[in-house]
């Protein structure tokens, strides 16, 4: 089989439909699997898939096992000689995944391909990058990119509208909403590390392909579209998890003073963004209620940088030992 296309799947049935659908009717000259790993949800996902899509083997989890948990049991049961990680809030386009095949064949030293990724509107999504640093984490969080959008020094570890989209380029993360990867490679790292619940799952996974000799391609002339967040908006605690996994990603990849300076990052961050917030309270009576709602979620992130200071602190162990292994291999 060339293809196992894996789709982790939560609350969002309607998204998921229309994401089977373009891959049905854009995937022809490729032989493909079609797993979908449902993280529990309770709209009806699970009912639609069976009922309309009995082609697609469905596994239901009974708890949220989070992304990479999720996507470790679609690639354990699957099949293609390349692994797809696609979102459900995504539509194919143009052939894409079979151009993507076709790329992967003709280019033997990529061991990872991600496409152009485009917004609802067919604009440009910022979907590839450099392996986040303390320079790149600053500039994000303080928002440099933004302010700055063309000039590459203020580049976050997302490249940005100064970075040339256009051309195929080797890179050191592509998103993992649509992630291309040769089964050597899982074979060679070991799948996701479980112990990231929600982003930079795919960033950890690339890092670790890259140290073992893999290239990782940007391929511009294959497009998807992202309704990005749409996924994840559902999932409670997201800003959470964010800091919480940027913090592993540290342990992991960087060194112990880089973590602690990473803290102090996401604390100065959190705190401009708290005083911006709070003029804004007092200027702008009729917006209260949603300042209110974000300053909440401000104090919840500082508690959560200030407390995530171990390694085990932040690996989710509870979803992990729920899995039959009973133990996280991959961290």
């Amino acid at each position: 089989m060339d293809l196992s296309i894996i789709i982790v799947n939560y609350k969002v049935k309607e998204l998921l439909r229309d994401s089977l659908h373009s891959i049905a009717e854009q995937t022809k000259e490729i032989s493909y699997e079609v797993i979908v790993v449902d993280n529990n949800s309770s709209d009806g996902s699970q009912e639609m898939l069976k009922g309309e899509f009995p082609e697609v083997t469905l596994i239901a989890n009974k708890i949220n096992l989070g992304f990479a948990g999720a996507n470790n049991q679609g690639i354990e049961v699957s099949q293609g000689r390349y692994v797809l990680l696609l979102n459900p809030d995504t539509i194919v386009l143009d052939r894409a995944l079979e151009k993507l095949v076709k790329y992967m064949d003709y280019h033997p030293e990529a061991g990872i391909v991600g496409p152009k990724l485009l917004n609802a509107d067919r604009s440009l999504q910022l979907s590839c990058g450099s392996a986040p640093n303390l320079w790149n984490m600053f500039c994000a969080h303080l928002y440099l990119n933004r302010i700055f959008p063309k000039t590459r020094f203020f580049d976050s570890y997302k490249h940005g509208y100064g970075w040339n989209y256009n051309a195929i380029s080797e890179v050191d993360w592509v998103s993992g909403a649509c992630l291309m990867v040769r089964r050597e490679v899982i074979e060679d790292i070991r799948p996701l590390d479980e112990g990231f619940f929600l982003a930079f799952d795919e960033g950890d996974f690339c890092k670790r392909a890259k140290a073992a000799g893999c290239h990782i391609h940007y391929y511009p002339q294959v497009r998807i579209i992202h309704l990005v967040g749409q996924a994840t908006k559902k999932v409670p605690q997201t800003r959470i998890y964010n800091y919480r996994s940027a913090l592993r990603y540290f342990r992991k990849h960087h060194s112990l003073p880089a973590v602690f300076l990473l803290k102090g990052i996401f604390t100065l961050s959190l705190t401009v963004k708290s005083v911006i917030n709070l003029v804004f309270f007092l200027i702008c009576p009729g917006k209260r209620q949603g300042i209110l709602y974000n300053l909440g979620a401000y104090q919840s992130a500082f508690k959560e940088v200030i407390t995530c200071g171990n390694r085990d602190s932040c690996s989710l162990s509870v979803f992990v030992k729920d899995r039959k292994k009973g133990k996280n291999g991959y961290g």
